[in-house]
């Protein structure tokens, strides 16, 4: 099991959560489902490096779903591939946000 802290901006408030779950992606997920309100589920996951090299940096792609039906595309990039992963669900959320 894995555990995570997280501090996120929904709506102009900030919300900070702790998410458990098998995997930083799942604890994420999770957390986020329960305290901000969310029920969205992870479709798809993608990861690969950017460089091509040991100090690289990864980009994460992610399709998530809600319980509705609606889903969307994020993408996520940064030197450490979980916080890619994060970045990417939230970008996910915000398109869904606007759509």
């Amino acid at each position: 099991k894995t555990t995570i802290k997280a501090i996120v901006g929904v709506d102009g408030s900030e919300i900070a959560f702790d998410g458990v779950g098998n995997g930083p992606i799942d604890a994420f997920v999770k957390g986020l489902n329960q305290h901000a309100d969310l029920d969205v589920t992870l479709q798809s996951y993608h990861e690969h490096d950017l460089e091509h090299r040991s100090d690289s940096r990864a980009v994460a792609y992610i399709n998530i779903q809600k319980k509705t039906g609606q889903a969307a595309f994020g993408v996520g990039i940064d030197a450490n591939i979980s916080v890619a992963s994060m970045k990417a669900i939230l970008s996910a959320l915000n398109r869904l946000a606007v759509e």
